[in-house]
């Protein structure tokens, strides 16, 4: 970090401080929990050496706790991939089964913002389509908290409920499905388009409609032709009592001549 050129991408430079950040905090709860530890194993000592037992309640407890702690920072270290540090965005969508599926995925939903608030991560519900008769037809949730996607990331998929159904008065065991879609919060990323990339064709109009043609732009994808070029021909002057462009006038041509890989050249 101290070198010169060490600025001179700031995106990547902000990346690298970013995960120096994450390796510190890391390094500091691991040697906070190892402190914790020792306190407990020195303290139990003491107590044993002097037999007093009325510290073995005080003591068992802040070994349950720690032992809760060890976990989380356990989970916390598996938890290393390139996207597992970013927030999540939660997608859920009943699958077959109308008002069964719809019901299914309110529970779903309802079941994950109850997780986030455990989990002390904030929790906003974005998008919501409520079901004609009961529960949601889609619901989305942005999961903002350190290792939101790392939690997540193991949801996605398909999720069944069979249950004995309340909206059925037979009482029919029914079977329902609920898609959900977990995907990292990306940071903005600048695209940037040559304009070697770019392709333009010209298109003339052939219905009753406008009379002038109509240019678009589009990457090139075409391993064919993968330029083309469009001259206009003039034939005759341009009618100034119709006020007609001189490319969709019936009296001027359009010449296009495109070079394939082959090394012939056409023109319409």
């Amino acid at each position: 970090m101290s070198a010169p050129s060490f600025w001179d991408d700031g995106r990547k430079a902000q990346a690298l401080v970013q995960e120096r950040a994450d390796l510190a905090r890391t390094v500091a709860r691991f040697k906070e929990l190892a402190r914790q530890a020792e306190d407990y194993r020195v303290l139990w000592e003491m107590a044993t050496e002097a037999g007093d037992e009325s510290e073995t309640p005080g003591i068992e407890e802040g070994l349950a706790a720690l032992q809760k702690d060890l976990e989380a920072f356990s989970v916390k270290i598996v938890l290393s991939g390139p996207q597992d540090r970013k927030n999540a965005i939660l997608s859920i969508h009943p699958g077959a089964g109308g008002t069964e599926s719809q019901d299914w995925a309110q529970m779903l939903t309802r079941m994950y913002l109850r997780w986030a608030e455990r989990m002390e991560l904030k929790a906003e519900v974005v998008d919501l389509l409520p079901g004609e008769e009961a529960g949601i037809k889609s619901a989305t949730i942005e999961i903002t908290g350190e290792f939101a996607y790392g939690y997540l990331k193991s949801e996605i998929g398909v999720h069944r409920l069979i249950r004995i159904s309340p909206f059925d008065a037979s009482k029919r065991r029914h079977t329902s499905f609920a898609s959900v879609s977990v995907i990292p919060e990306v940071e903005d990323v600048e695209v940037v388009v040559k304009d070697e990339e770019l392709r333009i064709d010209v298109y003339r109009s052939s219905g009753p409609g406008a009379r002038v043609s109509t240019p678009r732009t589009r990457p090139s994808a075409s391993p064919i032709f993968p330029a083309a070029s469009w001259s206009p021909v003039r034939t005759s002057a341009p009618s100034s009592a119709t006020g007609i462009p001189p490319c969709a006038s019936s009296s001027r041509a359009c010449t296009r001549s495109t070079r394939g890989s082959s090394g012939r050249s056409w023109q319409s």
